[in-house]
């Protein structure tokens, strides 16, 4: 009996230990499913990450005349407006109007530099003495030489430059002796153009400028570049006075007769 009772204790016990194993395999293959499900779920988030960190690189890569930022103003070229128009239609747009001028067959990214390299090539150029810069040292060379400076200004003329340079300090930059402020920008001329921007007519602006003692030409000039690169413009108030020559007069031959002084 007594051993009739163990062998009845461990039947039961068998089938709980089965039943145990059933389980734990099952939980097992659910967890092992829960998981490939997870791992499928993070790679198809990163695919769709990546790919959409993609797209914006492939849609710079895009011909400007291509792309739907400056496709028009490029249509607007190739159906023959003049460049000035398609330029101002870009400035009346809020864009850069020098887009016009670039290749339509390539991209905007492929054909501007980063405003950092920009900024640090300027700024390497533009503060170097002028005597040792590409640009305007052999200038000041020349100078050295002993040639004279009218024949200097000449050169720097001929070569597209401003000869007022030659009479710049060659110890100093560029940057630090000239300023380059478009007059619409500058304390002194900017309130003047304002009062044209503003429809007010040009004769009185004219008789402003004469009334502070200043140039009323100025007002001719280009108020997008600075002073300096437009030269000095012939005062029109001032009348050119000619030479003054002297009338011609009609001479006569006189004749006379001898008188006989023995009479």
């Amino acid at each position: 009996a007594t051993v009739g009772n163990k062998e009845v204790s461990k039947t039961p016990k068998s089938k709980n230990a089965a039943l145990e194993a059933l389980f734990a395999k099952r939980a097992s293959a659910m967890e092992q499913g829960v998981a490939s499900k997870t791992t499928n779920n993070k790679n198809a988030a990163l695919e769709a990450l990546f790919a959409k960190r993609a797209r914006p690189t492939d849609e710079k890569e895009v011909p400007l005349k291509d792309d739907p930022e400056y496709q028009k103003y490029f249509k607007m070229l190739k159906v023959g407006l003049p460049i000035g128009s398609v330029k101002q239609a870009l400035m009346r747009d809020g864009k850069d109007p020098s887009i016009a001028d670039m290749d339509p067959e390539k991209s905007y990214s492929s054909q501007t530099e980063s405003s950092e390299e920009v900024n640090n090539s300027q700024a390497t150029k533009i503060d170097v003495p002028l005597k040792e810069s590409e640009e305007y040292g052999k200038f000041f060379k020349m100078l050295k030489m002993g040639i004279q400076i009218g024949a200097v200004r000449q050169a720097l003329q001929k070569g597209g430059k401003d000869p007022g340079i030659i009479e710049l300090d060659p110890e100093k930059s560029l940057s630090s002796q000239i300023d380059n402020t478009p007059l619409k920008d500058t304390e002194e001329y900017g309130k003047f153009f304002n009062m044209l921007k503003m429809g007010i007519p040009q004769g009185a602006v004219r008789q402003a400028l004469q009334k502070e003692g200043k140039d009323p030409n100025i007002i001719d000039m280009d108020p997008e570049k600075p002073i300096r690169k437009q030269g000095n413009k012939p005062n029109k108030s001032q009348k050119v006075v000619a030479k003054q020559i002297a009338p011609k007069v009609a001479r006569k031959r006189l004749f006379w007769n001898t008188i006989d002084e023995s009479k």
